[in-house]
């Protein structure tokens, strides 16, 4: 019988916060404070990230040869009209090659985001860097949002 009781009672203990009552508001105002802890908390991660990349919006020029400079100077500066404050870092790098001209790839993070091979008869660089510039800035538009949404409950950001 006594049992039963200490049953009854552990169960009724359990479920008295969970029933309605004065009880649930200060329960409401303890989940509130703990979603604003966690907001908090992002802000704080996604400030300290910024702070983490002491120079943000460089693209690095890594061309060896006139036609990676010719893809370079508009590239970089239809990069900078469109992202007035851009805060990624991007590199554009040129391999010559003995057949083709040259290979010039636009890097992020060390991901390739746009690779594309000039030739010395083709006059269509400029193209090419607006070309690039949608695909660069689609590629940041993605980036960002899942930087933003990213779970970042268990693991850190990237580091070097």
């Amino acid at each position: 019988m006594s049992f039963n009781w200490v049953f009854l009672l552990s169960v009724f203990s359990i479920l008295l916060p969970i029933s309605g009552g004065a009880k649930s508001e200060g329960a409401s105002n303890d989940t509130s404070i703990k979603i604003e802890k966690e907001l908090s908390d992002e802000k704080r991660y996604a400030t300290s990230y910024k702070k983490f990349n002491e120079i943000n919006g460089v693209i690095v020029d890594q061309t060896m040869t006139r036609f990676g400079e010719d893809f370079y100077k508009p590239f970089s500066q239809l990069m900078n009209a469109r992202f007035e404050n851009l805060e990624v870092n991007l590199t554009v790098k040129e391999r010559p090659t003995a057949l083709s001209g040259s290979i010039i790839s636009v890097i992020h993070r060390n991901t390739v985001i746009f690779r594309t091979a000039i030739t010395p008869g083709r006059k269509k660089t400029e193209l090419e860097a607006q070309r690039a510039v949608s695909v660069v800035s689609r590629h940041i538009d993605k980036w960002e949002v899942n930087e933003r949404f990213m779970d970042r409950f268990d693991i850190a950001r990237d580091e070097f």
